[in-house]
């Protein structure tokens, strides 16, 4: 076993002369001889822990004939083992006081649960019970088949679930990083038990996961849980493939997804850096300026001053070899184009436009809201996880944020003149096409069947 730790200390305040420790981390990592990391945050004075086992195994990774592969295997790991059937293993951890969930992303899958300190064990044992024994059993299968098809149709009847699907196919097109998360109906019935028994054995392995935990953990006591009830001979150690980079498609091209809807749904966007560059620091201000609160410059234009819009966001998802960034808006089909050339006229001055004090600001609000929600079990799990999968270490809290505080405005105008400039971003519009669609500030609008993805 290797092991690595940090003593991370947080924000400290004196008391009567006394220096006492407001917020303290203590970090380890511990790589078993089976390949699989063991990672533990200690947070002092929390009764409970999230704990969870992660697989690198996210719908990238599901074969291009069986999209949903990923995200089915996460539900069959809840059906049954043969040690417990669907009801004992929910049983198993209620009767605790604890919850258990599970989540795939396209980057990975992961079973995690929130427990009682005291009953960290019970929970690494039923994880474990849940990995190693589970059933995969063929009628089993074929009722969550159709259980996921019903959570495929609610996105159906979301539209703003269904263009945050849409969306990456237009940016990557068929690329697997492009894939829905959930799959394609067509995909999905294509898989059989056997097909799910050789993508398990094959990708979700130990050495190609890790165990956190976070909250009031011992590092120790966990490595030797996670040893105990994590046995490598039960497991194949079976490499995967290498994923290959996306190419972006369609940079500067805007298309339509013709659907009667209330509202017009809009995406316009672009594919950006890994989480690994170090660009990604200037890009949350530039994010956090542009649509982070009621005070944000798009809020402000489209919903306050404007009054076009109820919903307007800017998202961002960071993968290990790219990212992808866009803002959403949603609004009546008739104000789409209003909509879209005050959005143009934002971002198109946005460089030039941007402040000092806007960047302060910025600087207070990230450094603000991420402290104050890391006293939470839950968002220093997520920090870790994707740490973890996107880094393959650990950054502590105030090492971003003192790398965020040391963001200079040059640094934050060259991103958006390079990454946000109207000219070069890719929307979709899923709804109507809008009336007075502007062809000279966003180009001619394109037809876009998402159909031929959904095979």
């Amino acid at each position: 076993m290797t092991n690595s730790n940090l003593n991370q200390k947080g924000l400290a305040g004196s008391l009567n002369g006394g220096l006492v420790e407001i917020t303290g981390e203590l970090y380890n990592r511990t790589t078993l001889p089976s390949g699989l990391n063991v990672v533990s945050l200690r947070m002092p004075y929390r009764r409970g822990v999230v704990l969870g086992l992660v697989c690198r195994v996210g719908s990238r990774k599901d074969p291009k004939d069986a999209k949903g592969m990923a995200h089915l295997i996460e539900h069959m790991l809840f059906k049954g083992t043969r040690n417990r059937d669907a009801f004992a293993l929910s049983r198993a951890i209620e009767r605790l006081g604890g919850n258990i969930d599970a989540y795939t992303t396209r980057e990975e899958t992961a079973i995690w649960s929130h427990i009682m300190s005291e009953h960290i064990e019970s929970a690494i044992e039923i994880i474990s019970d849940m990995f190693r024994f589970s059933l995969f059993d063929p009628n089993e299968i074929e009722k969550e088949k159709q259980v996921i098809i019903e959570e495929m149709n609610d996105v159906e009847d979301t539209p703003a679930q269904k263009i945050s699907d849409i969306f990456p196919h237009i940016i990557w097109g068929t690329h697997p990083l492009a894939y829905p998360i959930l799959g394609t109906m067509k995909g999905l019935k294509r898989i059989d038990r056997l097909s799910l028994l050789n993508f398990f054995s094959s990708h979700y392995t130990l050495s190609n996961s890790f165990f956190v935990a976070v909250g009031g953990v011992e590092h120790q006591e966990l490595v030797d849980l996670v040893q105990k009830w994590l046995n490598a001979s039960d497991v194949s150690a079976t490499q995967t493939a290498k994923q290959k980079k996306p190419n972006l498609l369609n940079s500067g091209s805007f298309f339509i997804v013709d659907k009667k809807t209330v509202q017009s749904n809009v995406i316009v966007g672009t594919e950006v850096f890994p989480y690994s560059d170090r660009r990604r620091y200037p890009f949350i201000l530039l994010d956090t300026i542009l649509g982070k609160g009621a005070s944000s410059r798009l809020f402000q234009r489209l919903r306050e001053e404007a009054g076009l819009v109820y919903t307007v966001y800017p998202f961002a998802e960071f993968f290990v070899d790219c990212g992808l960034y866009g803002i959403y808006i949603a609004t009546e089909t008739d104000l789409v184009a209003k909509a879209m050339r005050i959005l143009h006229s934002e971002l198109a001055n946005l460089s030039k436009s941007l402040t000092q004090t806007e960047l302060e600001e910025a600087k207070t609000l990230v450094r603000g809201r991420a402290l104050l929600e890391s006293e939470g079990i839950l968002f220093q799990f997520n920090r870790v996880t994707e740490n973890e999968i996107l880094l393959n270490r650990y950054i502590p809290l105030e090492e971003e944020l003192s790398a965020i505080e040391a963001v200079s405005l040059d640094e934050v105008r060259g991103l958006a003149s390079e990454f946000l400039a109207p000219q070069n971003l890719t929307g979709v519009i899923l709804g109507e096409k809008p009336y007075e669609w502007d062809s000279m500030l966003w180009g001619e609008l394109k037809m876009f069947n998402y159909e031929d993805f959904e095979d």
